[in-house]
């Protein structure tokens, strides 16, 4: 199961109340505005990197797999069925 399926079965099997419903109110914390940033945020770096695919099996790629596709097993079986590069 994924982290979010657990979460929610624990949440089903051992409901937990709201801690707001107590009557103590609960501060909503701006994590990026609590003191401990000195410096502006730095922001995420993400290098670009060249495919490791040629151009043909790119186009053969994109022609034989739809991401939005419904399936049982995740893709898994459905691109190593349909890419040689898989």
């Amino acid at each position: 199961m994924t982290p979010n399926q657990l979460w929610h079965l624990g949440q089903a099997l051992n409901p937990v109340s709201d801690p707001g419903a107590n009557g103590i109110p609960t501060p909503e914390i701006e994590w990026e505005e609590n003191g401990y940033m000195t410096e502006p945020h730095p922001g995420i770096s993400v290098p670009v990197l060249d495919s490791p695919l040629s151009d043909h099996e790119m186009l053969e790629l994109q022609d034989n797999i739809n991401p939005l596709q419904h399936s049982d097993s995740f893709v898994c079986g459905h691109i190593s069925s349909h890419c040689p590069v898989c």
